[in-house]
C-alpha cells in the first residue's frame, strides 16, 4: 500500500516535470492573454491585417457583442448556452490578436452580449455577409455533433459592432435636441460650437451680421389665459447630472466661451453676395454681443410678433433649433456657444434682392465665426466650465414664481432672468459643474480614447453647404464618417482642431422628445 502510494506520488510528480517542460517550449509572448496552437512560423510569415473595427475605437465607447443563435436546431438551454460560450470566445480570440483596442471598449463597457434568434443556416450565412461588408468581425461556432445535433451544425454566430438606434420619432427623424445627445453620447465631445442663419428682430441687427446671444429661450412654448385676453410664456425644466430639475426660462451660454468670442469683434464679414459684387449689401455686417436669440418651432415672418419680442424679450435673433442645441448642452454640463447670421428680418423691410443669395451670405458668415472661434479654442489649456460664484453669495440655487412677469428685456440692464435675481452662473447648475465635466472626460479617457473633439452643429443644408464650400473642414483619412440614426457625423479637423459636425435639421421637433 505505501509502495502504490510512493509510486503514484512520483508519477505524478513526474507528469507535472513533463508538463512543465512542454509548457515551457511554448510560452506565450509577453502580455499575451490566449495565444492559438497553429504553426508559429506561418503567423510571423503571414501576419493578419488589423480588423476594420479597431479604427472605431478610436472615437465610440460603445460596442455590443450579438450572439445570433439558430432556431430550426431546436437545441435545449444549456446547449445554447454552451454554444454561446464557444461562439464568445472564438470571436475573443479574434479580436485579442487583430483589434485589441475595440476589444478593450467591449469589456470596459461591461461585455454586452444581445442573444438573438435566426431561422435557418442560410439565414445566417446572409447575416454574416451583410456583417462583413459592414467590416464587422464574426465568428461561427460549428459543433462537433455529439450531442442533440448533427455534426458540422453551424450553431451560434457572434458579432461585434458599434451601439447604434435606428428610428424615428412622431414619424420625422429626430432633429435638434435629440441630434446633439447623441453627439455627446457617443463622443468624446469637449464643447458644442453651433452656427447657422436667422431671422432678427432687431433692425440694429441687419442682413448679413452675426449674433452672437448671451442668452436663448424657447419662445413658443406657452398658455393662453382667457381667450385672446393673455399669453403667457412658459419656461422648461432643464435636468442635469449634478443638480435636480429646475424651471428656466432664458438659457445661458457658456460665460467663458463669450468672453473668448470678444477677441473676434474686430472680424471682417461678407459684405457682397456674390465674388464679382454684383450684389452688396447697404450696410456692412457686423458681430453683435450682448443679444438675445429665441426658438420656436415656427418660420417667423410676422411684423407684430416680431416686434412684440423685441420689446418684451429684447430678443435680436430669431430661430428654430438653438434653444434645443443649448438646452441639451447644458443637461450635459457641455459648454455651448451660438453664431447666427441674419438671412432676413422677420417679417420687417428688407431689400429687394435674391432671398437665397442673402442666406447663403448669412450662412458662410456665421460659419466664418465660428471657424474663427474654433481656432481660438486651439490656443487654450482648457474649454471646460468656469462658472464662477453667483451673486447670491454662492447660492446656486434658482426659483421660478408663477405669479411673476417676464423681464421686459430693457437694453441697458443687461441680462434678465425670470425669477429670483441671480446671474447667469446660478443657472450653470452648480459650482461642481466643472469637476463633473472633467470627470465625464477622464472617465472616457481611462477606456482607451485619446481624442476629444469640438462638436460643430447646424441646422439647414445652405448652413452644411457653406462649410463645404469654404474649404475649412478636411475630413479625417482614417474614419471619415460615422452614421447613426440617420445622422452622418463627420469627423475631421477645422483650423488644426479636431472636430466632428452633425446637421441636425430644421426645428426642435419636441424638446421632451
Amino acid at each position: 500500500m505505501e509502495f502504490s502510494w510512493l509510486s503514484a506520488i512520483i508519477v505524478g510528480a513526474g507528469c507535472l516535470a513533463l508538463g512543465y517542460l512542454v509548457g515551457a517550449s511554448y510560452r506565450s509572448p509577453k502580455g499575451a492573454a490566449l495565444i492559438s496552437f497553429g504553426s508559429k512560423k506561418k503567423k510571423k510569415d503571414n501576419p493578419k491585417e488589423p480588423l476594420e473595427i479597431e479604427n472605431l475605437a478610436d472615437i465610440l465607447d460603445d460596442f455590443k457583442m450579438i450572439l445570433v443563435v439558430r432556431n430550426d436546431l431546436k437545441m435545449g438551454k444549456g446547449k445554447i448556452a454552451a454554444q454561446c460560450s464557444h461562439a464568445t470566445l472564438g470571436l475573443y480570440k479574434k479580436l485579442l490578436h487583430r483589434a485589441p483596442k475595440a476589444l478593450n471598449r467591449w469589456e470596459m463597457c461591461a461585455q454586452p452580449k444581445v442573444v438573438v434568434k435566426i431561422e435557418s443556416e442560410e439565414d445566417m450565412l446572409i447575416l454574416q455577409e451583410r456583417a462583413k461588408s459592414l467590416k464587422l468581425p464574426t465568428h461561427i461556432t460549428i459543433d462537433a455533433g455529439k450531442t442533440q445535433i448533427a455534426p458540422n451544425s453551424r450553431t451560434v454566430m457572434a458579432i461585434l459592432g458599434r451601439t447604434f438606434h435606428i428610428g424615428k420619432i412622431k414619424g420625422g427623424d429626430v432633429n435638434a435636441a435629440i441630434t446633439v445627445q447623441m453627439l455627446v453620447d457617443k463622443f468624446n465631445i469637449k464643447g458644442i460650437v453651433h452656427y447657422g442663419t436667422s431671422g432678427s428682430a432687431n433692425y440694429a441687427l441687419n442682413l448679413g451680421s452675426v449674433g452672437i446671444p448671451t442668452h436663448v429661450a424657447f419662445t413658443s412654448s406657452w398658455d393662453w389665459k382667457n381667450l385672446l385676453g393673455k399669453v403667457e410664456f412658459r419656461p422648461h425644466q432643464l435636468f442635469s447630472n449634478s443638480k435636480p430639475n429646475q424651471d428656466v426660462f432664458w438659457l445661458p451660454i457658456e460665460p467663458k466661451w463669450l468672453t473668448l468670442a470678444t477677441q473676434l469683434k474686430n472680424l471682417e464679414l461678407q459684405h457682397c453676395i456674390t465674388v464679382n459684387k454684383t450684389y452688396c449689401l447697404e450696410e456692412f455686417p457686423k458681430l453683435a454681443y450682448d443679444v438675445r436669440g429665441s426658438t420656436a418651432d415656427v418660420y417667423l415672418h410676422n411684423m407684430a410678433y416680431r416686434e412684440f419680442l423685441y420689446k418684451k424679450f429684447n430678443v435680436s435673433n430669431v430661430d428654430q433649433e438653438s434653444a434645443a442645441v443649448v438646452a441639451t448642452s447644458l443637461s450635459n454640463e457641455v459648454p455651448c456657444i451660438v453664431f447666427r447670421g441674419v438671412s432676413d428680418m422677420a417679417g420687417g423691410a428688407e431689400p429687394i434682392t435674391s432671398t437665397r443669395s442673402i442666406l447663403d451670405l448669412a450662412a458662410a458668415n456665421a460659419l466664418h465665426v465660428a471657424v474663427e472661434f474654433i481656432a481660438l479654442l486651439s490656443d487654450q489649456t482648457t474649454t471646460l466650465h468656469d462658472p464662477g460664484s453667483s451673486s447670491n453669495g454662492g447660492d446656486s440655487s434658482s426659483t421660478y414664481h408663477d405669479d411673476d412677469d417676464y423681464d421686459d428685456g430693457d437694453a441697458d440692464a443687461g441680462p434678465a432672468f425670470y425669477g429670483a435675481e441671480a446671474d447667469q452662473s446660478s443657472y450653470l447648475h452648480n459650482h461642481d459643474q466643472k469637476e463633473v465635466v472633467e470627470l465625464r472626460i477622464n472617465k472616457k479617457a481611462e477606456a482607451g480614447s485619446c481624442t476629444t473633439y469640438i462638436g460643430l452643429v447646424m441646422a439647414y443644408p445652405p448652413e452644411e453647404a457653406a462649410l463645404h464650400n469654404s474649404g475649412f473642414f478636411v475630413p479625417s483619412s482614417n474614419i471619415p464618417f460615422v452614421d447613426l440614426a440617420g445622422r452622418r457625423f463627420n469627423i475631421g479637423k477645422i483650423e488644426g482642431v479636431d472636430v466632428i459636425y452633425v446637421m441636425t435639421g430644421k426645428q426642435t421637433v419636441s424638446l421632451s422628445s
